[in-house]
């Protein structure tokens, strides 16, 4: 293994990241820097670059066809590319909320499948309880659940993202649709694993106030460019950027005629 073994928080390193798909520009020049067990929140509107962003520190965007990356994404100063596609799996969790089993065990287990674990049930056990889980599942482990509960849902991809502790934790608009309660188990639920398991975080959003919560780095993506970053309250406070200000404040007629280059 070329990454340290889990557990273990990792440095992530992005540097003049572009990206084009189908010869559209999704990412221009991006970099950004987060230290073993840091945060940082990247938020922008829809169509911002965020998803890209995220796949690509998972690899997954070379196997996109059409695809085209440029510039460096380094994992504790090792070049991705450099290292095996199952370690990259391993060690960096990307969080998607497709449903891939039908049982809550099924589907929190289904990244241990030939992992050499002494108790992969007690493993399971572990991640639910972290994501507040284990009280609701545990009498119906190997029971249908039902994919129409969004917070269940989401909580139950998010263990199996994280059932192997990885050293990053990449979060793509993950509480999208869910209500104000929903969106607080969630929150709730990363702050849980954070303490519990040092991981270097992520969080891309569309909620800026969700942003400003979930780290104290924070970026602004917008048509693919980083606009702004730094520590997120001063960027709150004192936005560099009138893009970013129209974003911040919810102006977005003011945003969308910046974006589209008139003067106001």
């Amino acid at each position: 293994m070329i990454l340290p073994e889990p557990p273990k928080a990792l440095s992530l390193s992005v540097t003049d990241l572009s990206v084009q798909i189908g010869g559209k520009h999704q990412l221009k020049e991006i970099s950004f820097q987060v230290p073993s067990g840091g945060a940082i929140s990247i938020t922008g509107p829809v169509n911002s670059g965020k998803s890209a962003l995220l796949w690509a520190i998972n690899g997954l965007l070379y196997e996109v066809p059409g695809a085209k990356v440029k510039g460096k994404v380094q994992i504790e100063h090792v070049e991705l590319q450099q290292i095996p596609v199952g370690e990259v799996r391993q060690r960096v969790g990307l969080h998607i909320t497709a449903p891939l089993a039908r049982t809550p065990f099924a589907e929190v287990a289904l990244p241990l499948q030939g992992a050499h674990l002494a108790d992969i049930g007690a493993r399971v056990e572990h991640v639910l309880r972290l994501v507040g889980l284990w009280s609701t599942v545990r009498n119906q482990l190997h029971q249908p659940y039902s994919v129409s509960n969004p917070v269940l849902l989401r909580l139950l991809t998010l263990a199996r993202t994280i059932v192997r502790l990885p050293g990053i934790l990449l979060l793509d608009d993950p509480t999208r649709g869910l209500d104000n309660m929903g969106r607080a188990r969630f929150e709730d639920a990363v702050a849980n694993i954070i303490s519990t398991h040092k991981m270097t975080l992520v969080w891309a959003t569309r909620e800026p106030d969700q942003a400003g919560r979930v780290a104290e780095t924070m970026a602004f993506l917008c048509n693919g460019e980083m606009i702004e970053l730094g520590p997120t309250a001063s960027i709150f406070e004192r936005p560099g950027d009138p893009r970013t200000e129209s974003f911040l404040t919810g102006d977005y007629l003011t945003l969308q005629s910046l974006l589209n280059g008139n003067n106001l």
